[in-house]
């Protein structure tokens, strides 16, 4: 009986003095209008998940899908009737990897690669059916190398 109290009495300071796991509040800030302007979640401090941010007439405009925080996380933009526009990741507030641009229809136009913010190694541009057109190579921003695709 003495090893159960000192196990329950074990069991109540773990939990009563522990950080818990689960403290997911929900943010939603609003346009003057009282649309909603910006949703998403916290993890204690932390952004997780899915945010999203909205244009005041109620469209879509960023999607924000994170992953490490503010320190990482992806980028979905979006025009007015809801088509993609771009998208990408985002590591420490600078373009990172490659980056999607898409058409006022949704199709893939150009796909770059991005290193610390700045336009670093491939791009390729494509046609209307998909087909790459153009390949180039970016080094630190400077276009260095392009070449079409016939």
């Amino acid at each position: 009986m003495k090893k159960l109290m000192v196990y329950i009495f074990f069991l109540m300071w773990t939990f009563c003095f522990s950080t818990p796991f689960d403290e997911v509040s929900e943010y939603v800030e609003y346009h003057p209008n009282g649309i909603v302007k910006l949703k998403g979640s916290y993890l204690i401090d932390k952004k997780i998940g899915f945010w999203n941010l909205y244009r005041e007439d109620g469209s879509k405009k960023t999607e924000f899908s994170y992953i490490d925080g503010d320190n990482y996380f992806g980028v979905s933009t979006y025009d007015k009737n809801g088509i993609l526009r771009s998208s990408g990741f985002v590591k420490d507030l600078k373009q990172d990897g490659e980056w999607f641009f898409y058409d006022i229809n949704g199709k893939l136009i150009l796909k770059i690669n991005y290193k610390d913010g700045v336009k670093d190694g491939i791009f390729i541009a494509y046609s209307e059916n998909k087909a790459p057109i153009v390949v180039g190579y970016f080094k630190q921003d400077i276009l260095d190398d392009v070449r079409s695709i016939k």
